[in-house]
């Protein structure tokens, strides 16, 4: 336990401080003020100690250099300096972005050491070690702390076509040419939408034979032998 005797904010005395105030305290002897830089205090359970974070993120315009997701930046949070990898992300949703560009997205940060932190709070990512005799901005983006500890798959959106083999009837179609030998199996796209022609959707139900070859359901009559199929799906990271 220890006593505090004075606090000063600015110079001016105080009798209390609240909640985001910048102050000094003194302690008198209790605490040797040569092994104290600055610190925190707060409520306990209102801040929590992690190294990985989802922020809301706006880049700096005046920073000119390409931002490649996966960056390794300096992070300021709150008095705490620390380098982290940054992934620029679309939505919490997990969709990878390949660089951080000019329109507002998120960012999951891997910290190499863990800050304390909470929602709310504000984050600065810049490049501390920019040559500093260039006039080149080092700020890169800011943001808000949205969450702790994330749980997000990142993935890529993939797209692969395929040719309608033959029309069984007017609502089931045979389908081939959606992998190759090096691919292996059809199981991974069993159940998934795929689009017959301009815009119709159908949905690849069981392999059909030892080929490669697929059955698809749909719901129109109107397909033709020359309509192009085409997948859309998402690989995970």
């Amino acid at each position: 336990m220890v006593r505090v005797k004075s606090i000063q904010c600015f110079k001016q005395s105080l009798s209390t401080a609240e909640a985001g105030d910048r102050i000094a305290v003194g302690v008198g002897t209790a605490i040797d003020p040569a092994q104290i830089e600055r610190c925190l205090v707060w409520q306990a359970g209102s801040i929590s100690y992690s190294q990985h974070l989802l922020i809301s993120c706006q880049r700096v315009r005046f920073h000119k250099n390409s931002l490649p997701s996966r960056t390794r930046l300096h992070l300021s949070i709150l008095h705490e300096t620390v380098q982290a990898n940054c992934i620029f992300i679309h939505s919490e949703e997990g969709e990878l972005l390949e660089e951080l560009g000019e329109t507002d997205c998120l960012a999951i940060l891997e910290l190499t050491a863990k800050v304390p932190c909470a929602p709310g709070m504000l984050v600065i990512g810049s490049r501390l070690d920019a040559d500093l005799t260039t006039k080149a901005c080092r700020l890169a983006f800011s943001g808000e702390i949205i969450a702790l500890d994330p749980k997000i798959r990142l993935f890529r959106w993939k797209e692969r076509t395929a040719q309608i083999d033959r029309i069984v009837n007017e609502y089931r179609l045979i389908g081939r040419g959606l992998i190759s030998n090096k691919d292996g199996r059809l199981d991974k796209f069993i159940g998934m939408n795929i689009t017959i022609g301009e815009g119709l959707i159908g949905k690849i139900e069981s392999p059909f034979g030892t080929s490669g070859k697929f059955n698809v359901t749909h719901q129109s009559a109107k397909i033709h032998l020359s309509d192009k199929l085409t997948l859309r799906y998402k690989k995970y990271l």
